[in-house]
């Protein structure tokens, strides 16, 4: 922390946290992460809009070696789906309307939580979400002949 641990890092009109204070959340949120399961390579999804525990989430995350995938919550429910299917994460962290809104329609995490200010407070996971299959499709191609 060249900057200081005293200095702003996030001000917003709901939070404002100093470098070492973001430092202090993104460890104790990489400690509950790991907790609930989340290994070098398992994705983790943010479906919320624009909020600041995005950036702590995000360290968490990348500190353990967990790809964050952040999905637009402007798609709709089938196209938010379909992200889900192919990310195959195994955690989703979203907001209370973006939760409610999307959590039945997906079906492929099992592990949801809030995103905000509940403070990421994880509770005991189902365990891992087992990677979906992919189906390989060949596409038909003609040969052009040239004469």
């Amino acid at each position: 922390m060249r900057l200081g641990p005293d200095r702003p890092a996030v001000e917003s009109p709901r939070l404002s946290m100093t470098y070492g204070e973001l430092q202090q959340r993104a460890l104790r949120l990489q400690a509950r992460l790991q907790q609930a399961g989340v290994r070098r390579g398992d994705a983790v999804c943010i479906l919320s809009e624009n909020d600041p525990d995005f950036l702590t989430l995000s360290i968490a995350a990348l500190r353990i070696g967990a790809p964050v995938a952040t999905l637009n919550t402007r798609l709709l429910v089938p196209e938010i789906a379909h992200c889900i299917r192919l990310v195959a994460p195994k955690v989703i962290f979203a907001s209370k309307r973006m939760q409610a809104q999307f959590r039945g329609s997906t079906g492929t995490a099992r592990n949801w939580f809030r995103l905000g200010p509940a403070r990421h407070s994880l509770p005991n996971c189902h365990g891992p979400t087992p990677p979906r299959r992919r189906r390989m499709v060949r596409s038909r191609t003609r040969k052009i002949s040239s004469s």
